[in-house]
């Protein structure tokens, strides 16, 4: 929440322009001049806090200036993706003969304020990042980032994190289905219209056409990804308690608006699209030799969830485990 009374703080533009520039956002000092902006689902933003006013290098110091959005979207991925470059080409200097990843994905392998997948494997294997938060398979599929990286840097494993911000992000509302009669859980695809179904079925031909991509271009290259766990809505009349960030709600806040307001319809609901994820990549891992899929639902406790869509710190490290355990089968 915002303290609308708070004291202002002045700080040029070059000033501020050093702090993005060298600042760990998990500083106090960054904390003091940005906070998070969770309003779009599966896209974290930063933004200056409503106390701070950014004046002029020279002349009028007194004249406020407004930084332009892409600079500051910019600079959440563009930073991640820096630091992690430099993490990788550290660790390929230590380690040349270690295997090497590459991975691409959205905020559940790159979140720009939390601590994810990708920074708890790094630990383990030099990992070159090709993901932005925000992003969905589609945009990957038309982008080619990753297949780019690919070539680039050789890779003996591919991972690959994509599909939620397709299934729960800004689409999701279009997704449903007012509320209809039936019992609590119950018959949970009644909530879903025609939209969900063919936005699915799209999904998963995205899914097979990387799949197939990279069997072509790049035989015998494991390709490993996953479904996510069981998010929990944000329900106002049951608040979660134990989120970090529970001022935000994208799940709960549109079944409430179409109606669907019993917890239980809504873990259903939520259980019923995950589940079906899960089924079309299991699907895809029995048809391709060489992908591997992680089925995450169990993973994360209800105390490790960050927001309704993203996991804390130690959810994270709990989707890790699961990674750092498949890939090690594979290596050996």
């Amino acid at each position: 929440m915002h303290n609308t009374m708070a004291e202002k703080i002045h700080i040029t533009q070059s000033e501020l322009q050093q702090i993005w520039e060298s600042t760990d956002p998990d500083l106090p000092e960054f904390s003091k001049y940005f906070e998070i902006d969770n309003s779009i689902p599966f896209t974290p933003k930063l933004q200056l806090k409503e106390n701070v006013e950014v004046t002029a290098d020279q002349e009028d110091r007194h004249e406020s200036l407004s930084l332009g959005e892409d600079v500051i979207l910019g600079f959440l991925n563009n930073k991640s993706r820096k630091n992690r470059k430099k993490e990788y080409e550290k660790f390929v200097l230590k380690h040349p003969d270690f295997p090497r990843i590459v991975s691409e994905g959205d905020s559940w392998f790159q979140h720009p304020m939390i601590k994810d997948t990708i920074d708890h494997l790094s630990k383990y294997y030099p990992v070159y990042s090709a993901g932005a938060a925000g992003d969905t398979l589609r945009g990957m599929h038309e982008s080619g980032d990753w297949m780019e990286s690919i070539e680039k840097i050789q890779p003996t494993i591919f991972l690959l994190s994509a599909g939620g911000n397709d299934i729960l992000g800004n689409q999701f509302p279009t997704f449903l289905n007012p509320y209809s009669d039936g019992l609590p859980s119950q018959n949970p695809e009644r909530f879903l219209n025609e939209i969900f179904h063919k936005e699915i079925e799209l999904l998963k031909q995205i899914y097979q056409d990387i799949c197939e991509q990279i069997a072509d271009r790049y035989p015998g290259l494991p390709m490993i990804g996953h479904g996510y766990d069981h998010v929990i809505p944000n329900n106002k009349n049951v608040p979660q308690k134990w989120y970090q960030s529970s001022d935000k709600s994208w799940v709960g806040k549109y079944m409430l608006e179409n109606k669907i307001e019993d917890p239980r319809d809504q873990s259903a609901l939520v259980a019923y699209i995950i589940g079906l994820f899960n089924k079309i990549l299991a699907e895809l891992a029995e048809t391709y030799s060489h992908v591997h899929i992680i089925d995450l639902r169990g993973t994360i406790r209800d105390d490790q969830w960050y927001d309704e869509i993203h996991p804390t710190e130690a959810g994270y490290q709990q989707i890790e485990l699961k990674f750092l355990e498949k890939i090690r089968s594979i290596l050996n």
